[in-house]
């Protein structure tokens, strides 16, 4: 895991790494399957889909990492926001989580199956994290079922009471399927969450965003006062 310290209002490094990246892979004739997250995120999110050229979104396939269950385009929804801050896929291929008159199993079923053939059927897997201040990543919340499932016969999507929301999100075990993640912390109620994930291996269970160290390519982007690789 590469961790790069940036000033948050230095936004454009991350949302231009980010679309740069994609649209190089797709310039390549590579098939990408980009995982979004939402929250803080949607605005970089959305400014790196601005850097992609349309003409190459045929060969992009876009779905979330994790979701507030619900009914499709409820206020909360980590898509309908996306949305209304004016995310534009052009041709690429979107999958939603929420689907009309699904139970939160069968939604976990369906996605599952569906994050299983997007990423099968990719060259190269990238994904876009937050991190919260208590070291949770997509939708998996420290000491939790979710945290928990990463064996062969764990499930690759959950869904679970989560106290705020309702959530989807896919498990520790997914992360098998991914090739590159770009994360972002800042602010300064996630500063000891950071340090601990930069300076200590610990447990999935207790910190969520160790995921990260998972991966041969990972990079975090923050505001923390940790040693920075680059």
């Amino acid at each position: 895991m590469q961790t790069i310290r940036i000033n948050p209002d230095d936004d454009a490094r991350i949302y231009e790494t980010v679309g740069q990246r994609i649209n190089r892979e797709l310039t390549d004739g590579k098939r990408v399957t980009w995982l979004v997250c939402g929250g803080s995120n949607i605005p970089l999110i959305v400014k790196a889909m601005d850097l992609v050229d349309p003409s190459l979104t045929n060969d992009l396939t876009i779905m979330l990492t994790d979701e507030r269950f619900g009914v499709p385009g409820h206020a909360d929804s980590n898509w309908t926001q996306l949305d209304d801050a004016g995310f534009q896929p052009h041709q690429a291929s979107v999958i939603r989580t929420l689907q009309p008159e699904l139970t939160m199993e069968d939604t976990c079923n369906v996605y599952a199956q569906e994050l299983l053939r997007a990423t099968g059927e990719a060259d190269i897997v990238i994904a876009h994290f937050g991190i919260g201040g208590d070291g949770h990543i997509a939708g998996i919340l420290p000491g939790t079922e979710a945290s928990r499932m990463d064996g062969d016969g764990d499930p690759l999507v959950t869904g679970y009471d989560g106290g705020a929301f309702m959530r989807v999100t896919m498990t520790p075990k997914a992360w098998q399927l991914l090739d590159v993640a770009y994360a972002c912390a800042f602010g300064d109620t996630k500063h000891q969450a950071i340090e601990r994930l930069v300076s200590q291996d610990i447990a999935i269970e207790d910190q969520p965003s160790q995921l990260l160290k998972r991966l041969d390519e990972a990079y975090l982007f923050t505001d923390a006062p940790v040693h920075a690789d680059i």
